[in-house]
């Protein structure tokens, strides 16, 4: 709180957090330019998996724990699904038909979505996509730095 009135209160102090900010940013914008043009610094080799291996199965276990233990999950199906259920229709015959149809719909949607994310990570482990990524990044923290830097109307 202290911190935050003095640079309220203070144009100079201000000015110098700002500019040491703009400098920060240039450097690790600058860093990251020069870790892009350096093959091999990026931390990342082509074969090694970027995190614990796990089996499809032992994923999938995991997922399903994580949601039958959401409690928003129980309060969803108890409290939405019997409102839209038809009048005609039983309402447990009816929330059992509507909770599948939502489990086949969403069990698809992440199938789809973990097969895209597979195909993507392949992608982006590649040497040239990650340096490309770096230096793209490092551009826009340079630019931002700069922009930080010069900009007085702040």
């Amino acid at each position: 709180m202290g911190l935050a009135t003095l640079l309220e209160r203070s144009a100079a102090a201000f000015e110098i957090v700002k500019l040491a900010g703009a400098v920060y940013l240039i450097f690790l914008g600058a860093r990251a330019l020069w870790d892009a043009r350096r093959p091999g610094l990026l931390g990342l080799d082509q074969d090694a998996p970027a995190g614990p291996v796990q089996t499809p199965a032992g994923a999938f276990l995991a997922g399903l724990t994580s949601d039958l233990l959401n409690p928003k999950m129980g309060l969803f199906y108890v409290a939405v699904i019997p409102q839209v259920v038809p009048h005609t229709m039983p309402i447990m015959s009816g929330t059992l038909m509507f909770a599948g149809i939502d489990t086949a719909v969403a069990s698809l949607y992440m199938a789809v979505l973990a097969a895209a994310a597979g195909w993507a990570l392949r992608w982006l482990r590649q040497a040239r996509v990650r340096r490309a990524m770096e230096g793209t990044t490092g551009l826009c923290m340079v630019g931002l730095g700069a922009t930080i830097a010069l900009d007085h109307s702040l």
